[in-house]
């Protein structure tokens, strides 16, 4: 799994069985970028272990949907940060 965070163009994908996969970043008024690749990092290992997709084989074995709904997740939680002064990530319950 390769992927590319491009800020306020989203996110690219590549995955050997899931193939290249794009998700937009959701529009926020940016107030501040500090910790928001930190964020998207963060959270879309927080997505993988939530599928059940965090382990080699597992990722290896993702579905196209998952990783899809896996890279929303992480851009969400980053546009949140971006919307707020300091790195300052959500919390499960603001995404």
């Amino acid at each position: 799994l390769v992927i590319v965070t491009r800020g306020a163009d989203g996110v690219i994908a590549w995955h050997r069985t899931a193939g290249r996969v794009e998700v937009a970043a959701p529009a926020v008024k940016v107030v501040d970028t500090i910790g928001a690749g930190d964020t998207f990092q963060g959270s879309l290992l927080v997505a993988l272990k939530d599928a059940g997709r965090i382990a080699r084989p597992a990722l290896e074995a993702i579905s196209r949907d998952e990783l899809i709904a896996a890279l929303a997740f992480g851009t969400r939680c980053a546009a949140i940060t971006c919307s707020r002064a300091g790195a300052n990530p959500p919390w499960r319950a603001d995404v």
